[in-house]
């Protein structure tokens, strides 16, 4: 085994670090560029299907040390002036300029393309001091690789000479040194997702199912509420789900209350010995926090609020609903002062990737505030029941109750209004997974839908029941709800329905499961369609009082509506809404 130290502490550099190492290349990019040989090893090795590669240009030096390389031998890459950020083991090697001119552009200098190329594996992300490294090695501790050389190799009696010193091979000393850990870092792709699921539903198995449709909303860009009532883990499935996509240390938890205002929020000036300062608010501190993660480690920082409907959400979060929307988070935070050292308005912008997790005890609802629908659009609302209660969830293949309501589903389907409002469904989904600015992402991990014919298939051919489309089905619900009168649901309600079935989608294709198309639309009703009742319930119950039967005779009509779905599980809640006269009880 031989070591290999190589430098990327220039700005350049660092971004073909980033962009070819740590991010790695899809193989499919490259398979027209190598040779079958190696891209059968690529293929072989590279889980989540991008390859990791680097490479040198041509040079005395350069060229000597790459002809030494043999696989298994390991490279650290100094990263910047004071630490190595990147340790891997090399894979395999060729020359191959047509590969560095698609990946690289050429020395700025010498104008050579980097065709000495290495493909790696193993690669690690570490923080190791240059002056550490150099006392294991043996180096002066003032040696900066970035300043002296470009690429060196190590010599074996440096290696040998540490070996001894420590009582170690030489691969353990970087272990117990540089604190590398056994498990590679995932990036922010499908492979990653995949580490997140499978390590939390095997430690959390009674809350699996909810796991997953959390993941699912905000890969399709909602916040979440947790509600149900006390003592039955929403907290807990919050900071759970935090700490495995954002980390042990990339969220803040705040618990909400009644005096709350916008400066708790955002923020404002505040004067300290007679100077004004920006005093920021909760929201906006984690913005700017998940901004800089963003940026600096392709993860996160989120906001988990306890019982948020404690607060007076219009008084302390109406200057940035508009913002809470994934669609518009390219409207910037536009804060409403001025300050003496800053020329212009203070604007802020809310990462794409930024979400909001709250939960909301439901038995102490009514001392509480409520919700406004402006809020309410912005977020799935996810019940968390006891584990004490026994639910009956109808599984196994959906048939539709009776041929008459397949009928009149497939009439509306063949309006033009409807055909259009699909087209821009179909419109909104692309474009909500194909966001990003950079390393922020809308679907906050690196998913990709090719293009509109694949959600089209998506939605016509794979997500069915009964031969008839998820998607066409909620659009009935949807279009029924509002004409008979409880609540006009705005198109956007459907976009967001949309957008969560394709996550879903995408989500149990990478896990390899089946989807069971009823419990699917059972739970989109159940997290994006019935919280829009809420504001129906007060005249139900003034129907009832009062004897107005229009309010009544509305509820009865989508209440059939369900029955001829054959939806018992949603029927069965509606049910008990219809009892208690409130959605989130």
């Amino acid at each position: 085994m031989e070591i290999f130290l190589a430098t990327a502490s220039k700005s350049k550099s660092r971004k073909n670090l980033q962009d070819t190492v740590i991010k790695g290349v899809k193989i499919t990019k490259i398979q027209g560029l190598v040779t079958s040989n190696i891209l059968e090893k690529l293929k072989s090795i590279y889980n989540d299907g991008k390859a990791r590669i680097w490479g040198f240009i041509e040079g005395k030096n350069n060229d000597r040390f790459w002809n030494m390389m043999a696989e298994d031998d390991i490279i650290l890459f100094n990263t910047d002036k004071e630490s190595y950020g990147v340790i891997s083991k090399v894979l395999t090697k060729e020359k191959n300029t047509s590969l560095a001119k698609e990946l690289w552009e050429p020395d700025e200098r010498t104008k050579k393309y980097y065709d000495r190329i290495i493909y790696l594996k193993d690669v690690r992300l570490i923080n190791a001091p240059i002056s550490k490294i150099n006392k294991v090695l043996g180096y002066k501790e003032d040696f900066r690789p970035s300043h002296n050389v470009a690429f060196i190799h190590v010599n074996k009696e440096r290696i040998i000479s540490a070996e001894s010193k420590y009582g170690l091979p030489f691969i353990e000393i970087l272990k117990k040194e540089l604190g590398i850990s056994e498990e590679i870092p995932p990036e922010a792709g499908p492979q990653m997702i995949k580490e997140i699921l499978d390590k939390i539903c095997k430690q959390e198995p009674e809350f699996s199912d909810i796991l997953k449709i959390s993941l699912a909303c905000l890969i399709a860009g909602k916040n979440i509420v947790f509600y149900g009532p006390p003592g039955t883990s929403k907290t807990y499935l919050a900071k759970r789900i935090c700490e495995a996509i954002c980390g042990e240390q990339g969220f803040r938890l705040e618990t909400a209350n009644a005096e709350w205002t916008n400066f708790d929020i955002i923020g404002g000036p505040v004067s300290v010995q007679e100077k004004m300062f920006l005093k920021k608010g909760i929201v906006l501190e984690a913005i700017e926090r998940c901004e800089k993660r963003i940026n600096n480690e392709d993860r996160p920082y989120w906001l988990i609020i306890d019982e948020l409907n404690r607060a007076n959400l219009d008084l302390a979060f109406g200057t940035i609903f508009t913002q809470l929307d994934i669609d518009h988070r390219d409207q910037p935070i536009k804060l409403p002062w001025n300050l003496p050292d800053i020329e212009g308005e203070i604007t802020y912008s809310m990462p794409l990737s930024f979400r909001i997790l709250a939960t909301m005890n439901t038995y102490d609802r009514a001392l509480l505030f409520s919700l406004g629908y402006a809020f309410m659009r912005r977020f799935a609302f996810i019940p968390v029941r006891s584990l004490l209660k026994e639910e009956s969830k109808e599984k196994g293949e959906l048939i539709l109750s009776s041929d008459e309501i397949k009928s009149e589903i497939n009439e509306m389907m063949k309006k033009e209004r409807i055909n259009k409002l699909k087209e821009i469904i179909f419109s909104a989904v692309y474009k909500h997974f194909s966001n990003k600015k950079g390393k922020d992402r809308a679907c906050i991990f690196d998913f990709e839908i090719e293009d509109e014919d694949k959600l089209s298939q998506i939605f016509n051919k794979d997500l069915k029941i009964d031969n008839i489309g998820l998607l066409d089905i909620l659009l009935f619900i949807a279009s029924k709800i509002t004409s008979a009168g409880l609540i006009e649901i705005g198109h956007a309600i459907i976009f967001d329905t949309a957008k969560f079935l394709a996550a879903f989608y995408l989500l149990s294709q990478l896990l390899q499961e089946k989807i069971d198309a009823r419990l699917l639309l059972e739970e989109t009703i159940c997290s994006f369609l019935l919280p829009q009742l809420e504001y129906f319930m007060p005249k139900l119950r003034k129907g009832k009082v009062f004897g107005e039967e229009k309010y009544e005779k509305a509820w009865r009509e989508v209440l059939d509506i369900f029955r001829k779905l054959n939806l018992k599980s949603t029927l069965k809640r509606l049910e008990e809404i219809e009892e208690e006269f409130k959605v989130m009880g």
